[in-house]
């Protein structure tokens, strides 16, 4: 804590340093001002917990220091140290809100614990007014992530309309027009393989840049809109106004521009599908639940499209389109090249199908189509085998077919090649050989997953699972093990080498490292673990001469 002592008396100063036991009572800094303006200066340059001034002074005496301290801070305690028993002198200083009024010559006994006090007191305000400054920031901080739960919660219908729902929008300093009507639209980002989104970190931040895109669209056009938070890839947003033509209109240039500017800055392919106008605040859900299969219908037919609900809606009629949940079905069953399964999983689907009138073949070719590009993407992500299931699965001869029957059983056809394909090649076992052959000519290097990726022509998050799946072992652990099994070799064949020596042939350049990896994975550090070698490479005497004992 700090303490200003003002007086133009040096002894009084002096006395007052020196009698007091300031360091005992919190004090680490005591500073001195001669007269009223240097006080006012030293008041400013420092911002003391106390205090204490003489009221006599040249310049700007006591009274007129604590009135200007007074029009910046109501708070810190003053005390008056005066050689005038003065009853207007005394008055000023309670209307200044001085803490104390001490005649001179002061006695320190009584001076003391009034100090203390008021110390203890400015320690306690010190400490509420940091808690106080602390939740602020931590509010401060929290506040982005809190208005974007709210707006979570909001399109996926977690909020009933009130007065609880007012105040949550005035807090956060939200529009209140939200509550009149509106749209949510889906922005799906499409993640493909290529150097510019490889790592997770890049595409977080290339989704990062995509939302700011959006919301400075969606501030472009003025209206009212807010972008919600990722869930995986694709992006929900809120249209609002009471005019639900104007708010469609609006909506669809803004997807328009979306699309346009994230392709042409960060070259991100993507999709908007944009759900129906709802009149009130309660069914943004619905809105919600209308955008995801707008979205899925513009997949079909490639990036850079927007989809409108209504189109959708118009088209799906008499054919309810493939779930999320049945493709994934469709998937496993295909990677675990289990026919029975996949047959059973089907033949649901099979009934909607050829149950679905002729007049919307066109449409359900087209959907059958989206939906194999969409397992044939799953499968790739986890086979990284794209080549031969495009050469394998041809979807052009789809849109030949006469007849929804035709098309059911083309599409069973289709279904079983694929799990064929991936029966009759056992390539991930090859890609496990492969990885474990490059790790034992390579160890001595600087090693890493990512080399080896690019040395299979893999992608990294592939071979990490694919690794780990097929041998229990990370890529990462089996390349500890297999510098520390060769390390061990070293010791045992040439005894005569060094730590240092040994730890640079087995791709560590750091020593201590060496040592540290060494012994989590033997037990022993590597002094412990040579010691051991060389006792094993001793031949007792016994053993050559057949006595029994040794030497």
């Amino acid at each position: 804590m700090k303490a200003l002592l003002v007086d133009d008396e040096r002894f009084s100063i002096n006395a007052l340093k020196k009698m007091i036991p300031w360091t005992e009572m919190g004090v680490d800094s005591l500073i001195t001002a001669e007269d009223g303006i240097d006080g006012w200066r030293q008041y400013k340059l420092h911002d003391p917990d106390l205090i204490l001034t003489d009221i006599s002074m040249p310049n700007l005496n006591g009274l007129e220091l604590v009135k200007r301290i007074r029009t910046v801070d109501s708070q810190v305690p003053v005390i008056i140290l005066s050689g005038y028993d003065d009853f207007d002198y005394a008055k000023e200083a309670v209307h200044l809100k001085v803490s104390h009024y001490f005649l001179k010559p002061i006695v320190h006994t009584e001076i003391i614990p009034i100090i203390r006090q008021l110390l203890d007191e400015a320690g306690t305000v010190r400490t509420q007014q940091q808690y106080f400054l602390d939740m602020q920031k931590q509010l401060k901080e929290a506040l982005p992530v809190l208005r974007e739960q709210l707006l979570f919660d909001i399109v996926n219908g977690k909020v009933k309309e009130g007065e609880e729902l007012r105040r949550k929008l005035d807090f956060f300093a939200m529009d209140a027009k939200i509550t009149q009507g509106g749209l949510i639209m889906s922005l799906e980002l499409y993640r493909l393989n290529n150097e510019k989104t490889f790592s997770e970190n890049d595409w977080y931040l290339y989704k990062y840049a995509v939302s700011n895109i959006a919301q400075e669209v969606i501030d472009q056009f003025g209206g009212g809109g807010y972008i919600v938070r990722y869930e995986d890839d694709r992006l929900p947003l809120i249209i609002f106004g009471n005019n639900a033509e104007e708010v469609r209109a609006r909506a669809g240039t803004i997807a328009s521009k979306i699309i346009e500017h994230t392709a042409k800055w960060l070259e991100i392919p993507s999709n908007i599908g944009i759900g129906r106008y709802i009149g009130g605040f309660n069914r943004y859900v619905q809105s919600h639940k209308d955008s995801k299969n707008a979205l899925q219908n513009s997949a079909m037919n490639g990036f850079e499209n927007i989809s409108h609900f209504e189109e959708y809606d118009m088209l799906r009629t008499g054919f309810e389109s493939f779930s999320a949940e049945e493709t994934d079905m469709i998937v496993h069953a295909i990677l675990k090249s289990d026919k029975t399964e996949l047959l059973a999983f089907w033949s649901s689907i099979e009934k909607r199908l050829a149950n679905s009138p002729e007049h919307l073949l066109a449409y359900i070719t087209m959907v059958c189509s989206g939906f194999l590009i969409g397992v044939i993407m799953k499968i790739v992500e986890e086979t990284e085998r794209a080549t031969e299931l495009q050469a394998a699965i041809q979807l052009q001869d789809l849109y030949s077919i006469p007849s929804t029957e035709t098309l059911v059983s083309r599409m069973k056809e289709k279904l079983l090649l694929l799990c064929e394909c991936l029966q009759s090649g056992h390539c991930e076992h090859k890609y496990v050989e492969m990885i474990k052959q490059y790790i034992e000519t390579h160890y001595q290097t600087e090693l890493s997953v990512h080399d080896i990726a690019r040395h299979l022509h893999l992608s990294r998050t592939y071979i990490s699972k694919l690794f780990k799946r097929e041998t229990g072992d990370s890529i990462t652990g089996y390349i500890i093990k297999s510098r520390i099994r060769m390390a061990k070799k070293m010791m045992e064949q040439e005894p005569d080498l060094l730590i240092y020596e040994i730890s640079s042939k087995v791709g560590y350049a750091d020593q201590n490292y060496f040592c540290r990896v060494f012994k989590s994975v033997a037990g022993l550090t590597p002094s412990e673990y040579m010691v051991k070698a060389k006792r094993k490479q001793r031949v007792p005497v016994a053993a050559l001469t057949g006595e029994k004992g040794s030497v």
